[in-house]
């Protein structure tokens, strides 16, 4: 049997600090959220959070109770996969904070080791964060072609989400 997957596109963003990209899936049955973002490189890290923020306030657990129709949505649970081009080195002691907010506000944990680089510079600059997914693994990927050492997630079993 075959599992159908939905895919459909629900907010694209672009500004001077960057470009973010959502799509609503359907994974073995159950929905899911895939992020991809790209930084201008050189923003400030203040910045980067308030994009964050406004790109992403729905799928917040704060928001719960304070809109209606976001509470009737449950976007707060749905299982999230973010990934993307920070342009921020993730090694940084100037992360800590930024790794927080993204835990306290969407519970997103980093899936890259921090202390593997993603460059050949020796930095961190790209990431895939989670929520409510298990089973996902991030590793570097080789390419003879560019600056990034690619991101790639892999699951070794069917990828199950789980809720709060």
């Amino acid at each position: 049997m075959t599992k159908k997957m939905e895919v459909k596109r629900i907010a694209t963003a672009h500004d001077g600090v960057g470009d973010i990209c959502s799509v609503k899936t359907t994974i073995n049955g159950q929905r899911a959220l895939l992020v991809s973002v790209y930084i201008t490189p050189g923003t400030p890290m203040s910045k980067v959070e308030d994009f964050f923020e406004l790109n992403l306030m729905a799928y917040s657990h704060k928001v719960v109770g304070l809109f209606k129709s976001v509470d009737k949505l449950q976007l707060s649970t749905i299982p999230i996969i973010l990934g993307g081009d920070l342009n921020v080195d993730l090694k940084s002691a100037e992360c800590v904070e930024f790794l927080y907010l993204m835990r306290d506000n969407w519970k997103l944990e980093l899936n890259n080791d921090p202390a593997i680089s993603t460059t050949r510079g020796n930095t961190c600059i790209d990431a895939v964060f989670t929520r409510h997914v298990e089973h996902l693994q991030t590793m570097t990927f080789i390419s003879y072609f560019s600056y990034h050492k690619p991101l790639l997630s892999i699951t070794a079993q069917p990828l199950s989400v789980t809720g709060d």
